[in-house]
């Protein structure tokens, strides 16, 4: 009898071990949280013209669907070899999930813009080379190079 309740012991854990095992391989993954990445894409005039306003767009789309409820998104724009002397702008919304500053550029040369968007706690900030107007041989040369977008100061970021 002994040897009888061992057997059926045995067995039963054997069977909800076996089952537990095959719950898991099915549908493992559909119980774990998927990140689904912001993506962004910077829309800047062509040309970007001197002495009128332009706008800077930005689209951010998030499983495929426009997002249009960010905690925050913010443009910086500065000019090549002044990344001090930036300048931070909170972006409109559109209600179609795009965002836009409107700027007046006052000198020619390469410029970068950064677009800061966050949601949900996550924050991505990507950033953009661009031209207004003619370019130095400065500004040129560093096009030839290429120089990715220098590092900024922070001191102006909350």
């Amino acid at each position: 009898m002994k040897m009888y309740k061992y057997a059926l012991t045995y067995s039963l854990i054997f069977l909800l071990t076996a089952c537990s095992f095959d719950s898991l391989s099915e549908d493992a993954a559909g119980h774990y949280k998927v990140e689904s990445p912001l993506q962004v894409d910077i829309l800047l005039p062509e040309p970007v013209l001197l002495h009128e306003p332009q706008f800077l767009n930005v689209i951010l789309v998030q499983n495929g669907k426009p997002v249009n409820g960010l905690d925050d998104v913010q443009f910086t724009v500065w000019k090549n070899g002044s990344p001090d002397s930036n300048e931070v702008m909170m972006a409109n919304r559109d209600g179609r999930g795009q965002y836009y500053v409107e700027k007046t550029f006052i000198e020619e040369g390469l410029y970068y813009v950064k677009v800061q968007a966050s949601s949900n706690g996550s924050t991505i900030m990507p950033t953009k080379q661009f031209i207004v107007g003619e370019l130095s041989e400065k500004d040129l040369l560093e096009l030839q190079k290429g120089h990715q977008a220098p590092k900024q100061s922070h001191e102006n970021h909350h």
